[in-house]
C-alpha cells in the first residue's frame, strides 16, 4: 500500500510543473490556496519548503504616540542620530520618549545609552509587534485610522523607522497589521 507522504509529494510535484508549465495563465491564481495548503501538510516532510506562496505585502506608515517603546528587531538595522551613527546593530531597542532616551542592548550585553531629540532607524524588520492602550494613527493606500486607546499588532514589518520626542513612527511593508475590529492583510 502506498504510503500517503509518497502520494501527497507526487501530487504535489504535478502541481508544480503544472503550475509552471501554465501558471501565465490564470491557473497559478486558482491554485495558489491549494498550494498553501499542500504546503501545510507538507511542512513537516523534506519538500515542506518546496512549494510555497509569497505574502502580500502592505505599504503602511504608523504613528505611535507612546512614552516608551521596547522592541528588537530581526535583522541588524543603522541607526543614525545628532552625530551618533550606529552601524549593523543586533539588539534590543528601548526608547524612552519623555526622556528622549535611547538605550540600545546588543547581544553581547553592552549597553549603549544616549540623549537625542530625533533618531532614524533603517532597515527595521519585525516579525510581531503587538502594543495595547496606545495612541496611534495608521495610513495606508485605502485605509486611515486614528485611535486615542486601542490596540495594533504588527506582522513581518521591514522598513525604517524616525522617533522623535512624541512619538515612533515605521514607514514600510507589512503582511499584516491589525487592531479591535479592523486589519490590513
Amino acid at each position: 500500500m502506498l504510503d500517503w507522504r509518497i502520494l501527497a509529494a507526487s501530487f504535489a510535484s504535478l502541481l508544480i510543473i503544472s503550475t509552471l508549465i501554465v501558471g501565465d495563465f490564470g491557473i497559478k491564481d486558482i491554485l495558489t490556496n491549494i498550494m498553501e495548503k499542500i504546503s501545510e501538510w507538507l511542512g513537516s516532510s523534506p519538500f515542506g519548503g518546496f512549494v510555497s506562496t509569497p505574502k502580500e505585502q502592505h505599504n503602511i506608515t504608523l504613528k505611535i504616540y507612546a512614552t516608551n517603546l521596547s522592541f528588537e528587531p530581526e535583522s541588524k538595522i543603522n541607526i543614525t542620530s545628532d552625530g551618533v551613527d550606529v552601524v549593523d546593530f543586533s539588539g534590543n531597542v528601548y526608547l524612552d520618549l519623555l526622556e528622549n532616551r535611547v538605550v540600545l542592548n546588543d547581544v553581547s550585553k553592552t549597553q549603549i545609552r544616549f540623549i537625542t531629540n530625533e533618531v532614524s532607524m533603517f532597515g527595521v524588520k519585525i516579525g510581531r509587534l503587538e502594543l495595547s492602550d496606545i495612541k496611534f494613527d495608521i495610513e495606508s493606500e485605502n485605509f486611515n485610522l486614528s485611535s486615542e486607546s486601542g490596540p495594533v499588532r504588527i506582522y513581518n514589518f521591514f522598513g525604517d523607522a524616525l522617533i522623535s520626542n512624541s512619538s515612533v513612527i515605521f514607514m514600510g511593508n507589512v503582511s499584516m497589521v491589525s487592531g479591535d475590529g479592523w486589519e490590513i492583510k
